[in-house]
């Protein structure tokens, strides 16, 4: 397998897509300076996988896209892609049949880097495995650029091997190895972790299954008295509902009876209003028939007086009647007296017949003058009775007049009267009142409707504000539940690495823990306590301190020493904390592993000696510089010097012990961390829960008020109501006894103008009543 072409594009100098032809299986690109050569070499690099900007001779992995020039802009992104042939299958597994393999690299200035194996996206691991083994990779030998050969001369034994190995095809294995020993190993520590999971969660599932048997208890009465509960709100629900049936009942008679009685009192002020009506008929009728009745007075008065005028020209008539009787009585007895004297004077005449002649004139005289006194008395007579005639018809008018007058000046009298009762009546109308009461009214109509607006307004912010809280109560017990959650499984998962911690710290262990409780040194840490180890040489510092990591630390060992006979078997180790150690040796032979180690504790005597490096060549190398009494520790756990060598890989209780001691530490800070968030939720959700009793009381308050307004409300309507109602009856009172006044009024100038009239006919007839005296004085004498 050889690289046969090369294809760049916006890859630092290279801004236009080239692509270069590499005929044979060294190749070398000479040219002046700045033509690119290096330029070329760092493509090749970038694309198998080189992340090193340090590498690529930039300070960042975006140097590498073209940045412009004074003729040019710069790009947004740089890509190169090597094209393989593989016509000998030296690239085994899924890509043997493939006769030409293309790698290509993308970058743009966000700094994503995108890989592509035969057009198809992959990723950068992707690459490593394929080129394993093959020479070929970012750092390989098969690419030499600036500096390489002096690298390879002056390299370290372990480079070397790594170059050699991978000459030979050899670390394709060795890194897959490398990888399933860490898988391994990390299986391992699941394993373990899973069994003192599985213990521990065995306990917590006793534990557990006896609070689900009280909590399936429990559930059970809470289900009896939920279900007693609810019969009894059934219960009492139903004699709520019967007290609400009969109440309704009740309430619904009421209103029956208050309808009823408004009914009652609209029909008697109908029948109050008919009854005034029919007065006011009755009233007219009345007084029609009492202007009937004095008519009627007025009509037998004036019979009577005709009667009494009959009566008076009766008797006057039978006195004239027995006056002219008398008269002519007495001409009778005159005539008789004359006949006698006739005959004495005929017997005269006889005797004295020259007398006669002179009787007979003055005998016809007399007749004469008798004849003109029965004329005058006729006269007299029609006189007389015309005078009567006259007089009874005026005495008659001036009766009937005076009755009349009387009938008016009563009339008169009753309508004043009439007129004083409608004024009472007019007067007893107290619309100013009404009106008064009727805007009072609907003025605290208006306010209660205003103060119920703003109890609706007020109920509905906080109903919206209770709803909110509740919300946000929802929310903040769904966090409570979600925290106590977690905390339920970090304390199972503390538990656990407690246990954990406890027996790799040698806390559990039967031999020595009686005599250190006995000797009160249970409470002081132990060594791994106080240890903080830098990432990744956790390993290296268990294995060589081992069991001292359980060692007990005190102040001072003398207080120890004189119990040291009471411990008869077992193992355990003590740490003096205050002891004061040697100064550091200064020689620069490398990085000790004491510099990994991060302690308050004297370490040195525990840890001298021994150095560090991150691989077994680099210890190899180190290891000959070294004297007899010092030694390397490797990343991986590997312990060796000049003359011998560890490798530590059973299984150990103490493993992983400063990995778990600090999970234990974040595992605690994150505990008491959602503890105080649990505290503050419970202080929220407690607070919350009393903002919303008091908003809910505040509510109920509110809504018995905006009930109390409403039933004001229709209290106040229904009165207004009836105030109108009556209002408006006083006003249709008021107009029939405006009408009625009126009509009063009217008659009573009616009245009074007719009384005039009638006092002046009375008054003439009264004047010809003293004309007629006069006259009649006269015809008497």
């Amino acid at each position: 397998m050889q690289l046969s072409k090369i294809k760049l594009a916006g890859f630092k100098s290279f801004v236009d897509p080239t692509t270069l032809a590499v005929p044979s299986h060294l190749v070398a690109i000479v040219g002046p300076n700045g033509c690119g050569k290096s330029n070329i070499i760092d493509a090749v690099t970038w694309v198998m996988g080189e992340s090193s900007p340090k590498y690529l001779r930039g300070e960042a992995l975006t140097d590498v896209i073209f940045n412009g020039s004074s003729v040019r802009k710069p790009v947004g992104q740089a890509s190169v892609e090597l094209v393989f042939d593989n016509a000998d299958g030296s690239i085994g597994g899924e890509y043997a049949k493939f006769a030409e393999i293309s790698v290509k690299r993308q970058i743009n200035r966000d700094s994503d880097s995108v890989y592509y194996l035969n057009g198809v996206r992959c990723r950068k691991r992707d690459i490593v495995d394929i080129f394993l083994g093959t020479g070929l990779g970012p750092r390989s030998y098969s690419i030499i650029g600036q500096n390489m050969i002096s690298r390879v001369i002056e390299a370290k034994p372990d480079e070397l091997r790594t170059y050699l190995e991978e000459a030979a095809g050899i670390s394709k294995y060795k890194e897959r190895r490398h990888e399933t020993e860490l898988r391994i190993n990390h299986t391992k520590e699941n394993l373990a972790r899973v069994n003192d999971l599985r213990g521990e969660l065995e306990k917590q599932l006793n534990h557990l299954k006896h609070q689900a048997n009280v909590a399936e208890k429990y559930k059970g009465l809470k289900q009896q008295e939920r279900v007693l509960r609810a019969e009894l709100y059934g219960i009492q629900w139903r004699e709520l509902d019967s007290k609400m049936v009969s109440y309704t009942l009740e309430i619904q008679c009421e209103e029956t009876a208050l309808e009823a009685r408004q009914s009652e009192l609209s029909g008697t002020d109908r029948e109050l209003e008919q009854c005034r009506h029919e007065q006011r008929v009755a009233q007219d009728g009345f007084q029609e028939v009492q202007r009937r009745y004095y008519a009627v007075g007025n009509e037998i008065t004036r019979i009577e007086q005709d009667i009494l005028h009959h009566q008076e020209r009766e008797q006057q008539w039978q006195s004239d009647l027995k006056q002219t009787e008398h008269d002519w009585q007495t001409v009778s007895n005159q005539m008789n007296e004359a006949e006698d004297n006739l005959r004495d004077l005929e017997h005269d005449i006889n005797s004295v017949e020259p007398q006669l002649s002179s009787a007979i004139r003055e005998s016809n005289s007399l007749k004469t003058r008798l004849d003109e006194a029965d004329e005058a008395m006729q006269t007299l007579q029609n006189q007389w009775d015309d005078f009567h005639q006259a007089n009874a018809k005026t005495t008659q008018t001036a009766q009937v007049e005076k009755a009349h007058i009387q009938h008016l000046e009563q009339q008169i009298v009753f309508l004043q009267k009439r007129q004083d009762q409608v004024h009472q009546e007019q007067h007893q109308f107290n619309f100013s009142e009404l009106t008064k009461q009727l805007e009072e009214f609907s003025k605290k109509s208006f306010e209660v409707a205003d103060q119920i607006e703003i109890y609706n307004k007020d109920l509905a912010g906080i109903r919206t504000e209770i709803n909110a809280k509740q919300l946000a109560q929802k929310d903040s017990n769904t966090n409570l539940d979600n925290i106590r959650n977690e905390l339920q499984k970090l304390r199972g998962q503390q538990a656990s690495l407690e246990a954990l911690q406890q027996t790799a710290l040698g806390q559990r262990d039967h031999s020595s823990t009686p005599w250190i409780t006995k000797h009160q040194l249970s409470s002081k840490p132990r060594l791994a306590q106080n240890i903080q180890v830098e990432a990744g040489w956790e390993l290296s510092v268990e294995k060589v301190l081992g069991f001292c990591l359980q060692a007990v630390c005190v102040d001072d060992l003398h207080e120890v020493v004189p119990h040291l006979d009471s411990f008869k078997s077992g193992k355990i180790c003590i740490f003096r904390n205050n002891h004061h150690a040697n100064e550091k040796n200064n020689q620069t032979k490398g990085t000790l592993l004491l510099d990994k180690v991060k302690s308050q504790l004297p370490l040195e005597s525990l840890l001298s000696g021994i150095y560090v490096a991150d691989s077994l060549d680099e210890a190899l190398k180190l290891c000959e510089s070294l004297s007899d009494n010092e030694s390397v520790m490797t990343r991986d756990g590997i312990w060796l010097n000049k003359s011998w060598l560890k490798i530590l890989r059973e299984d150990d209780p103490a493993a992983g012990v400063f990995q778990r001691e600090q999970e234990l530490k974040q595992l605690t800070a994150r505990i008491e961390q959602l503890q105080q968030t649990h505290t503050e939720l419970v202080g929220n959700i407690a607070e919350r829960n009393e903002e919303i009793k008091a908003l809910e009381q505040k509510r109920d308050q509110l809504q018995q008020s905006c009930t109390q307004q409403q039933a004001q409300s229709a209290q106040l309507n229904a009165q207004q109501k009836m105030k109108q109602e009556r209002l408006d009856e006083l006003k249709a009172q008021s107009v029939r006894v405006m009408r009625e006044l009126e009509e009063c009024v009217n008659q009573l100038e009616k009245s009074h103008s007719e009384l005039v009239e009638v006092k002046k006919r009375w008054q003439q007839a009264m004047d010809e009543l003293s004309t007629q005296a006069m006259k009649r004085e006269e015809l008497v004498t």
